[in-house]
Protein backbone atom coordinates (compact mmCIF):
# COMPACT_ATOMS: atom_id res chain seq x y z
CA UNK A 1 0.00 0.00 0.00
CA UNK A 2 0.82 3.48 -0.77
CA UNK A 3 -0.08 6.70 0.90
CA UNK A 4 1.18 10.43 0.07
CA UNK A 5 2.93 11.82 3.10
CA UNK A 6 1.26 14.75 4.67
CA UNK A 7 3.92 17.48 4.37
CA UNK A 8 5.56 16.41 1.30
CA UNK A 9 2.73 16.11 -0.95
CA UNK A 10 4.87 15.47 -4.22
CA UNK A 11 6.16 12.56 -2.39
CA UNK A 12 4.73 9.07 -1.56
CA UNK A 13 5.62 6.49 0.60
CA UNK A 14 4.62 2.57 0.84
CA UNK A 15 3.84 -0.31 3.94
CA UNK A 16 7.19 -1.77 2.75
CA UNK A 17 9.47 1.71 3.50
CA UNK A 18 10.15 2.86 -0.22
CA UNK A 19 9.49 6.21 -0.48
CA UNK A 20 8.59 7.84 -4.08
CA UNK A 21 8.60 10.89 -5.96
CA UNK A 22 4.93 11.04 -7.58
CA UNK A 23 5.64 12.55 -11.68
CA UNK A 24 3.06 12.56 -14.44
CA UNK A 25 4.12 8.70 -14.99
CA UNK A 26 3.46 7.44 -12.01
CA UNK A 27 5.56 6.50 -9.27
CA UNK A 28 9.83 6.95 -8.91
CA UNK A 29 11.15 5.57 -6.53
CA UNK A 30 13.76 7.20 -4.10
CA UNK A 31 17.05 5.71 -3.14
CA UNK A 32 17.88 6.39 0.21
CA UNK A 33 21.13 7.59 2.08
CA UNK A 34 22.23 6.70 5.73
CA UNK A 35 21.85 9.20 8.52
CA UNK A 36 23.09 9.24 11.92
CA UNK A 37 22.93 6.00 13.15
CA UNK A 38 22.79 3.90 10.25
CA UNK A 39 19.13 5.18 9.88
CA UNK A 40 17.33 5.62 6.50
CA UNK A 41 16.36 8.48 4.73
CA UNK A 42 15.87 10.75 2.26
CA UNK A 43 15.76 14.52 1.06
CA UNK A 44 12.28 15.61 0.28
CA UNK A 45 11.31 19.14 -0.77
CA UNK A 46 15.49 19.93 0.44
CA UNK A 47 14.21 18.85 4.17
CA UNK A 48 16.14 15.57 5.24
CA UNK A 49 13.64 12.76 6.72
CA UNK A 50 13.95 9.82 8.64
CA UNK A 51 12.15 6.57 6.44
CA UNK A 52 10.78 5.10 9.67
CA UNK A 53 9.41 8.22 11.01
CA UNK A 54 7.89 8.97 6.94
CA UNK A 55 6.00 5.09 7.33
CA UNK A 56 4.67 5.46 10.73
CA UNK A 57 3.38 8.72 10.48
CA UNK A 58 1.60 7.82 7.08
CA UNK A 59 0.37 4.41 8.50
CA UNK A 60 -0.01 4.66 12.40
CA UNK A 61 -0.18 8.40 13.24
CA UNK A 62 1.04 9.66 16.61
CA UNK A 63 -2.03 9.68 19.11
CA UNK A 64 -1.10 11.47 22.48
CA UNK A 65 -0.58 9.21 24.44
CA UNK A 66 3.38 9.58 25.00
CA UNK A 67 4.18 7.03 22.71
CA UNK A 68 5.94 9.22 20.44
CA UNK A 69 9.14 7.26 19.58
CA UNK A 70 9.48 4.70 17.00
CA UNK A 71 11.23 1.04 17.37
CA UNK A 72 12.36 -1.38 14.98
CA UNK A 73 11.68 -4.40 16.44
CA UNK A 74 14.20 -6.57 14.89
CA UNK A 75 17.08 -4.00 15.74
CA UNK A 76 17.72 -3.70 12.09
CA UNK A 77 17.80 -0.05 11.47
CA UNK A 78 17.27 -0.51 7.55
CA UNK A 79 14.25 -2.50 7.85
CA UNK A 80 11.16 0.27 7.87
CA UNK A 81 8.57 -2.42 6.93
CA UNK A 82 5.22 -1.07 9.11
CA UNK A 83 5.20 -4.69 10.87
CA UNK A 84 8.77 -3.90 12.32
CA UNK A 85 7.88 -0.78 12.92
CA UNK A 86 6.64 0.19 16.97
CA UNK A 87 5.43 3.35 18.79
CA UNK A 88 6.80 3.75 22.18
CA UNK A 89 7.00 6.14 25.22
CA UNK A 90 10.62 7.06 25.89
CA UNK A 91 11.07 4.77 28.68
CA UNK A 92 9.66 1.67 26.89
CA UNK A 93 12.57 2.75 24.21
CA UNK A 94 15.30 2.49 26.73
CA UNK A 95 14.24 -1.10 28.55
CA UNK A 96 14.37 -1.90 25.03
CA UNK A 97 17.49 -0.84 23.52
CA UNK A 98 19.99 -3.27 25.64
CA UNK A 99 17.97 -6.42 25.18
CA UNK A 100 19.21 -9.18 22.73
CA UNK A 101 17.07 -9.12 19.87
CA UNK A 102 15.13 -12.53 20.35
CA UNK A 103 14.48 -11.67 23.45
CA UNK A 104 13.52 -8.11 22.75
CA UNK A 105 11.26 -9.29 19.83
CA UNK A 106 8.69 -11.26 22.35
CA UNK A 107 9.39 -7.78 24.80
CA UNK A 108 7.66 -5.83 22.39
CA UNK A 109 4.87 -8.17 21.24
CA UNK A 110 3.89 -8.02 24.53
CA UNK A 111 3.97 -4.73 24.98
CA UNK A 112 2.02 -4.36 22.03
CA UNK A 113 -0.82 -6.93 23.07
CA UNK A 114 -0.09 -4.86 26.99
CA UNK A 115 -1.68 -1.96 24.77
CA UNK A 116 -4.73 -3.51 22.97
CA UNK A 117 -6.10 -4.76 25.80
Amino acid sequence: MIKIIHDHPNYAVSDQGKVYRITRDGYKELKPIIFGKKYLGVRLDGKDELIHKLVMDAFSPAKDDGRDCISHIDKDLTNNNLNNLIRVNKSELNYMAPILPSIRIQKMRDCIENRNT
